[in-house]
């Protein structure tokens, strides 16, 4: 289950597109398969043209792609109003803690700025380190997401291993140690 956003289609047509079933979509099944997961096919940009800027919950303006250097990434893009990111986020804040060799990013969509999303945050107890905000959505047009939440796993050379569109309990056990090996063989 997840959440409708819109998005324009225009936008969707100005990226250049490339099906990566055999990098991403089969071993993600792999990596999801005996969990209770829904695993849709996604076709995904090659290459994003545009930087991207995303708000700190601190008020500072940080270019998304310095955020997944280095280190393989997953990306959670959700919003406040969203009842499947909201039932998601304590388990992406246990990944975050967990001795998995992934940062984590907490990236709302939420379009009010940046208090609601902090307040959110610190409600729940979840490291406000981990959240930013894109309030006009960019990074959604950008990988063409269709619905809250998505999660976005990009490898140590910031290209996307895999999307996955809906709620998952990415802190479980079995879910752990399938993106341990996901990642090791994403490299």
């Amino acid at each position: 289950m997840y959440c409708n956003s819109a998005f324009e289609a225009g936008d969707i047509l100005n990226l250049r597109f490339i099906i990566v079933l055999l990098f991403c979509v089969i071993p993600f099944q792999g990596l999801l398969a005996g969990s209770n997961v829904d695993v849709r096919l996604k076709i995904l940009p090659i290459k994003y043209d545009h930087p991207v800027d995303v708000v700190s919950l601190k008020g500072e303006r940080v270019a998304f792609e310095s955020l997944i250097e280095d280190r393989p990434t997953l990306v959670n893009l959700w919003a406040t109003w969203c009842g499947p990111c909201v039932r998601e986020l304590p388990s992406l804040s246990k990944l975050s803690k967990s001795d998995i060799d992934l940062s984590v990013l907490l990236i709302s969509q939420d379009k009010g700025g940046l208090k609601k999303p902090k307040q959110f945050l610190e409600q729940y107890d979840i490291e406000t380190s981990l959240g930013f905000v894109d309030s006009r959505a960019k990074l959604s047009k950008a990988y063409s997401v269709i619905g809250l939440p998505t999660t976005i796993i990009f490898n140590k050379k910031q290209s996307v291993m895999a999307i996955y569109e809906g709620e998952a309990d990415w802190a479980s056990p079995q879910l752990i140690n399938r993106l341990k090996i996901f990642i090791k063989t994403g490299e």
